[in-house]
């Protein structure tokens, strides 16, 4: 490690080596302790852009770092003071010792969260960059001081470095302008979303664009995804549920208070929340309290080619796209056939004449436990829900069925179908 840091070297520092050392002018005169580093905040390592110095007696001053002249072991060289208005920083900088140390970051490489102990700078004094985190032991050993005691330590302890690049700060409400979190499936960002509290899970969650948010809700333990979006700004939430699967979109809202439950589908859009509102009036438990609206349903004079064609215009809204429901001009199930079946078949031949008319479904009544037996029992990948006229509803998916019959831990080991 280099001793000193003076104007054209390039060498690397901790915040720490710099935090609590004595500031002087050029010829020597104190001036006062350096209290904290802020930092223009960038998608690349971000520049220092100004100092704060403790002048004692409780008063701070904050300097441009271009005042920054040298940064040595315990000893900061700055410029005398200009005869201008007071300099305070600018939107977007953050102080680092109050913002960043002891505080959980996001290890994207690694997907798990960890704390910062000391934040590596690298670079010439006029260009001094954040580069990483030190989210070791060695950081704290590096602030106990006392380093002949710590330097035998030192040697063995392995170093645990996150580069700027690969830490999300969003549970800290630190709105940097990079988004590596977003590049980890929905799954990691959820485990990570479980090591963190209530609040900075939420606040991780929000920081997320909708539809990955979206995702990453419904990955999350459901006992807490209604807090999630609870702990939001209520618009915000509602452009999370919008992006859920509806049936997904009803469990969280069903876990809310009332009130509150009321307040999202209010700022929900029409067409979304129309869906939601009616799962929400089955039983929780029920075949329609679970079915998702999200279905390919068509007209048994359609042609196998012109159900293709509307598939692929349907497919941004189809997650679940196992079967193709053939249904007359009253919505009544009349037929269906696998994907499969649909795309081998003759282009001209319409679905009335490919599909398979016995179909098994279950009532919107029934319980979810009697949709998922036959699932199970039918080897199918979803089973259509009808009301008591057999007109077609929405579908069960197999996980969506499995999660009434196996137990959690069972569940978390099994892939998503989707």
């Amino acid at each position: 490690m280099a001793a000193s840091h003076a104007l054209g070297r390039t060498s690397e520092m901790y915040l720490t080596e710099i935090l609590n050392s004595i500031v002087v002018d050029l010829s020597g005169q104190h001036l006062g302790k350096a209290k904290d580093i802020a930092v223009a905040l960038s998608p690349k390592a971000p520049e220092a852009t100004s100092l704060l110095i403790d002048l004692g007696k409780g008063e701070t001053e904050l300097v441009p770092w271009a005042r920054v002249r040298a940064l040595e072991k315990r000893r900061v060289t700055v410029t005398s003071r200009e005869l201008e208005a007071p300099f305070h920083a600018a939107i977007g900088e953050s102080l680092l010792a109050r913002g960043l140390l002891d505080k959980q970051v996001v290890d994207t490489r690694r997907a798990k969260v960890v704390r910062v102990s000391d934040l590596i700078f690298e670079g010439p004094v006029d260009s001094f960059l954040l580069v990483g985190f030190d989210v070791g032991a060695r950081g704290f050993l590096r602030r106990l001081g006392g380093e002949a005691l710590a330097r035998p330590l030192m040697r063995i302890l392995p170093e645990r470095v996150v580069t700027w690049e690969d830490a999300d700060l969003s549970a800290l409400k630190i709105k940097s302008a990079q988004r590596p979190l977003e590049s980890l499936h929905p799954a990691q960002i959820a485990d990570i979303v479980h090591e963190l509290a209530p609040s900075e899970g939420s606040d991780l969650v929000e920081s997320l664009s909708a539809a990955v948010a979206a995702d990453t809700i419904e990955e999350v333990h459901p006992e807490r995804q209604a807090d999630l979006l609870e702990e939001m700004e209520p618009a915000h939430a509602a452009d999370i549920l919008e992006e859920m699967a509806p049936d997904e979109a009803a469990d969280v809202l069903q876990d809310m208070a009332q009130e509150k439950a009321q307040e999202l589908l209010g700022l929900m859009a029409e067409d979304e929340s129309h869906d939601v509102k009616e799962l929400l009036g089955y039983p929780e438990n029920s075949a329609g309290g679970i079915m998702t609206t999200e279905y390919a349903g068509f007209p048994p004079e359609l042609t196998a080619q012109e159900a293709i064609a509307r598939i692929r215009g349907m497919a941004e809204e189809l997650e679940n796209l196992y079967y193709v429901y053939v249904t007359d001009a009253r919505g009544v199930l009349v037929g269906v056939l696998s994907l499969r079946d649909l795309i081998v078949a003759n282009p001209q031949a319409r679905l009335g004449e490919i599909m398979e008319t016995k179909v098994v479904s279950v009532n919107v009544r029934q319980s979810g436990q009697e949709a998922a037996r036959l699932v199970a029992r039918y080897n199918l990948l979803a089973i259509p829900v009808v009301d008591d006229a057999g007109c077609l509803l929405g579908i069960v998916t197999v996980d969506d069925a499995m999660d009434l019959i196996l137990p959690l831990a069972w569940r978390k080991k099994l892939p998503r179908m989707y």
